[in-house]
């Protein structure tokens, strides 16, 4: 899934204790590569949520 910064920032603001406008302040002081980074690990922490969770049924 390739998603847009923009996109990559509303699905973070979605899924975090993080908003929109924190999110584009944080894009303009660090770049959009760590917006990126910052999807990549919320759904790294999902994937290991949903593993742990079928290991236990």
């Amino acid at each position: 899934m390739d998603l847009s910064v923009e996109e990559t920032i509303e699905q973070v603001a979605m899924n975090s204790r993080w908003s929109v406008k924190q999110l584009e302040l944080l894009r303009k002081v660090h770049g959009d590569e760590f917006i990126k980074s910052m999807f990549v690990l919320e759904c790294d922490a999902e994937e290991t949520q949903l593993n742990d969770a079928m290991a236990i049924q």
